[in-house]
């Protein structure tokens, strides 16, 4: 089982999503450093042999019906949140193993709808944190 005790970057607060396709930044931290393991990977944590990184979207609520969210780091697709059963009484996670990756100061993160919110509608994310484990 992975360890998730490595925290490397995180969101300061709560993100609230109102249908639209958003742009999330998720600040590195700035005693976190992982040498990379091989010449000109230049990236925190390239190259690490059995480490990865989670990309984590902690404390999800809504009152409302909300669709999948599709998330992409960059360019890159990451995957879909199904978020099915979600309430605003008690939050939901999601986790998303993205294995080794390189890290320069935040990473940018792409939230896109599959299709718009219910008018009014609003998704909240407590916070979204990158963890490294190997």
């Amino acid at each position: 089982m992975s360890n998730f005790s490595n925290l490397v970057a995180s969101t300061s607060g709560a993100i609230v999503i109102n249908g639209d396709r958003q742009m999330v930044s998720v600040e590195v931290l700035n005693d976190f450093r992982v040498e990379p393991e091989g010449v000109g990977t230049g990236g925190v944590g390239a190259g690490r042999v059995g480490g990865g990184f989670s990309l984590h979207f902690e404390d999800l609520k809504s009152k409302d019906t909300i669709p999948i969210i599709d998330v992409y780091l960059g360019p890159n697709y990451i995957g879909s949140m199904g978020l099915y059963g979600l309430n605003e009484d008690s939050g939901m996670n999601q986790v998303f193993e993205l294995g080794p990756i390189v890290i320069n100061k935040k990473l940018d993160l792409v939230l896109v709808p599959s299709r718009p919110f219910p008018p009014g509608a609003v998704l909240q994310i407590g916070r979204i944190a990158l963890y490294y484990h190997e």
